[in-house]
């Protein structure tokens, strides 16, 4: 877990600290098969891998062999982990829309019995003040494409804003990100109609 946090962020961890989990012949050793959350973890950090680092490959490959095997054979244990190693499977943390990833682990972090309420209401504040936070957004960028008149003044030009702002969100997903979001959305906004000028407009249009 602290690999891959610090990965996560950046930190250029080695990733030696896998070989204590291996034998003498570089394979993992099957008692970490005993922990099903370690061996999710594990899974989870070989994903930050990078090139030439053999050892997070074979983490990847051990860790998913088993959990899929696991999960086929009903031997995960409670359902709410049970549901965790299966959205692992089919998305790990690291190729996930941080924020969409957040909204879908509240949903399964709640239905753990070793829960923390406290870590777990604070959890839903900030994504619902964070909701809040965009939804005024998309209005305030919604409210500015009306007034450019675009549907009348260039009818051929879709009407992408809501699509673009998504876009946006899930670049720059952090709350700090607020002016960047809303300066991009309207640069995007102003090229995707030059776009739709010259691929769908009419020579008078032109």
């Amino acid at each position: 877990l602290r690999f891959r946090l610090l990965r996560q962020q950046g930190y250029r961890v080695p990733c030696d600290v896998f070989r204590k989990f291996t034998d003498g012949e570089g394979n993992f050793a099957t008692a970490l098969t005993n922990d099903v959350e370690g061996l999710l973890e594990l899974y989870e950090a070989s994903h930050l891998a990078t090139r030439g680092e053999e050892i997070l490959d074979r983490a990847m490959e051990f860790s998913s062999s088993h959990l899929q095997a696991f999960l086929n054979q009903q031997l995960v244990g409670s359902v709410s982990l049970s549901k965790r190693v299966d959205e692992a499977l089919t998305m790990p943390i690291h190729k996930t829309l941080t924020r969409l990833g957040a909204r879908k682990f509240i949903s399964l972090y709640q239905e753990d019995e070793s829960r923390n309420e406290i870590l777990l209401n604070f959890a839903k504040l900030d994504f619902k003040m964070v909701q809040k936070m965009h939804q005024r957004e998309l209005s305030d960028a919604t409210r500015w494409w009306k007034k450019l008149e675009v549907a009348n003044r260039m009818p051929y030009a879709r009407d992408r804003i809501v699509e673009l702002f998504f876009w946006m969100v899930g670049v720059y997903f952090e709350p700090c990100y607020a002016t960047a979001r809303r300066i991009l959305i309207k640069a995007i906004s102003m090229a995707s109609i030059i776009d739709d000028t010259y691929e769908y407009a009419t020579l008078d249009e032109l």
